[in-house]
């Protein structure tokens, strides 16, 4: 079900926030910093989908402008990301050798 909505995000509304399903078109709602795709980030980590996450992270370096002048949503991007960092720092004290593997794969 994940990667069906991931990949028509990408395919019909990449750059903006959300993919509207009746139109199957993009809209910004959040600011306009490709919500959907930032939210996405962790689920393809706890997915172990590691080469689309390289891909949707260089799609967000060259989209994104940390100059713009944009409103966000503070709590729904903070409350993303304090998730994904439970399951990392679970995983990490429960599996040594996750850790090693996430230190391989940065370094890389």
């Amino acid at each position: 079900m994940f990667q069906f909505a991931y990949d028509n995000y990408i395919k019909h509304a990449f750059p903006l926030d959300e993919l509207r399903p009746l139109t199957c078109d993009g809209q910004d709602t959040w600011g306009s910093f490709s919500l959907s795709l930032v939210d996405a980030l962790d689920t393809l980590v706890v997915m172990g989908n590691h080469t689309e996450f390289r891909s949707a992270v260089k799609l967000l370096m060259k989209q994104l402008d940390p100059n713009k002048n944009i409103n966000v949503s503070v709590f729904e991007t903070n409350i993303r990301g304090f998730l994904y960092w439970l399951f990392l720092l679970r995983k990490l004290i429960c599996d040594k050798s996750f850790l090693f593997a996430i230190l391989y794969w940065v370094l890389k």
